[in-house]
């Protein structure tokens, strides 16, 4: 089958009808009027909860969550995760936002998510700028700024998605925290089950040590697994 252009996919995502535009069939793409209400509802099982190259989870599985209203490319959205930091065992975390297509198949996507551990309470907050853009009919980049004023932190990453087909992507990832002066990569591969249903697998790397391969499963609403990508707060 052939891969949908990252250009259309994109387009769709940041009209602000994320799931009612990819979800539906393809002759109501272009219907469906950019001002109406949609949601993105969704739920992994993941190997290992990794963020930013250092395991959240401890290594072990987490359950990943997370609900979203969007309006007008204006998105808001709760999400939770099991943990295993010190006395903490599950995240939760609330999260707004705002997507925009720019000239040029340009978009940007500005969010502040607020993070809660249910033993330490209150955590930190994070500030989130990505720029998005295609670089071919099949193949996207995405440059992000993510910054943490609890503890002063700089999270500079870029990434590179490659849609092969109707069922396969390809993404790779390279980033730097400045808290730690930690690198990370990722590079891996997902395969679209069916509709809603996707099998992904991705090797985390650190240079404060390798948190290793990592096996997800995901449903989501949203049909497509690059778009599927682009709005998981988990990523």
């Amino acid at each position: 089958m052939p891969a949908v252009p990252v250009q259309r996919l994109l387009a769709l995502l940041f009209r602000g009808i994320a799931v009612a535009g990819l979800a539906a069939p393809a002759s109501a793409q272009t219907t469906l009027p950019p001002t109406e209400l949609s949601y993105i509802l969704s739920a992994t099982i993941t190997s290992d909860y990794v963020a930013n190259g250092i395991s959240q989870s401890g290594g072990n599985p987490s359950f990943q969550p997370f609900f979203e209203l969007d309006w007008r490319g204006f998105y808001g959205g709760v999400a939770v995760s099991y943990v295993r930091l010190n006395r903490d065992r599950t995240e939760f975390d609330v999260y707004v936002g705002h997507r925009r297509r720019l000239a040029n198949d340009l978009f940007f996507d500005l969010s502040y998510r607020r993070f809660w551990l249910n033993a330490s309470g209150d955590c930190c907050g994070e500030a989130k700028a990505r720029v998005i853009f295609p670089i071919g009919k099949t193949v996207g980049a995405e440059l992000l700024l993510a910054y943490n004023d609890t503890i002063d932190s700089l999270n500079q990453r870029g990434r590179v998605l490659w849609d092969l087909s109707d069922r396969w992507n390809i993404t790779a990832a390279l980033g730097e925290t400045s808290f730690n002066d930690n690198q990370y990569w990722n590079v891996g591969a997902t395969y679209t089950l069916r509709n809603r249903l996707a099998l992904s697998m991705r090797y985390e790397g650190a240079e404060t040590g390798d948190p290793g391969l990592v096996v997800s499963l995901g449903w989501s609403n949203v049909t497509n697994d690059i778009a599927r990508l682009l709005v998981n707060p988990f990523q």
